[in-house]
């Protein structure tokens, strides 16, 4: 049977001011990965390497340019609003860019067959997966294009999973080609100081300068489509997912990656809510149930931190007395799976 569990906050603090339409703000690292969460999905116990300024969360940039409304970056640069470096646009810029003095990562350093790596970004967080598949969408952009392409200044990016049945870390973020993303691995054709070179991946690649520029919200002169790394999963096992960007060959010049709010799910279909509500809410120790059918349906509650802490057979009432004050899901589990956030106080 599978158990649908759901999180869909966000978590935005303190809107750091720009004059371009790409707003950002402060965030933590598990803040920032509720920003992602959808159907399917518990996460907990995230954390970040990289400088203060290397990740957050933004909203708005995408909306007019690929529909997407929310979600978080990670970058080599800075996502702070500063003349000449971040992601921030317009694209006014040839070489925009932020050298944070960081080292790189080994995972990256590995891809791309043993280039060094600098100031690399690094969100890493657990998650319980309740169906087979994991997902998330992404969409890659860089300042080295398309001035680079072809050089060791390849800079890239991966989203790593380890756990039971994965061997090591598993590299799911891949092109169509099956090759991993990097400037190198995804471009269209034309020539550079490094000669001509001819298209890659082009069909998810997408020009952000001159009068073809993609995203104008963005300092970045090229980016990728949105894509979706995908990994076959243990339902109910615990997983652990890290997203890695790198500047490659030297610090200058900056890249991202741009994580899509709600994407990070574990099933590849939208579960469909039904007429269930609860009340009251928050509450100190009866959750009654509303749906338009009861039915002898298995119920989950789960805690903020992905732990089973109560389970049994759904009626018209659920006794949550002896559960501590916090943040719970109520998984109920249907041929159409529905889930609920509850406070117990």
């Amino acid at each position: 049977m599978n158990r649908l569990l759901i999180i869909v906050a966000l978590t935005f603090l303190n809107p750091i001011a720009g004059n371009s339409q790409l707003t950002t703000f402060d965030a933590i690292p598990n803040g920032l990965v509720e920003v992602l969460g959808g159907w399917g999905m518990v996460t907990y116990d995230a954390s970040f390497t990289g400088a203060v300024g290397h990740f957050t969360s933004f909203n708005t940039p995408f909306e007019s340019d690929y529909g997407i409304e929310v979600g978080a970056i990670l970058t080599t640069g800075t996502i702070y609003d500063i003349a000449g470096a971040g992601p921030h646009g317009p694209n006014n810029m040839e070489s925009a860019g932020y050298d944070a003095g960081l080292p790189g990562d080994l995972l990256i350093t590995n891809l791309l067959g043993g280039v060094e790596t600098y100031d690399a970004a690094t969100l890493t967080f657990n998650v319980i997966a309740i169906s087979d598949t994991i997902q998330l969408s992404y969409i890659f952009g860089s300042e080295e294009y398309d001035e680079y392409i072809g050089s060791q200044f390849t800079d890239a990016m991966g989203i790593f999973i380890s756990g039971p049945s994965i061997p090591g870390m598993l590299n799911i973020a891949k092109l169509p080609n099956g090759s991993f993303v990097t400037v190198n691995n995804v471009h269209s054709s034309g020539v550079n100081p490094f000669g001509n070179y001819s298209a890659i991946n082009g069909g998810s690649y997408l020009s952000n300068t001159g009068t073809s520029a993609s995203a104008p919200h963005l300092q970045y002169d090229g980016l990728t489509v949105p894509l979706t790394a995908v990994a076959a999963v243990v339902p109910g096992e615990h997983y652990t997912i890290t997203v890695v960007v790198a500047d490659a060959g030297d610090h200058v010049y900056d890249s991202g990656v741009f994580l899509i709010g709600r994407s990070l799910v574990a099933e590849n279909e939208e579960a469909t809510l039904s007429s269930l509500s609860i009340h009251p809410n928050p509450t100190s120790e009866i959750l009654n149930i509303e749906m338009s059918s009861i039915k002898s349906y298995d119920y989950s509650i789960i805690s903020s931190d992905g732990k089973i802490v109560q389970e049994g057979i759904l009626t018209s009432t659920i006794n949550v007395e002896s559960l501590i004050d916090g943040k719970y899901y109520l998984a109920i589990h249907s041929e159409t799976p529905i889930v609920r956030v509850f406070q117990k106080q």
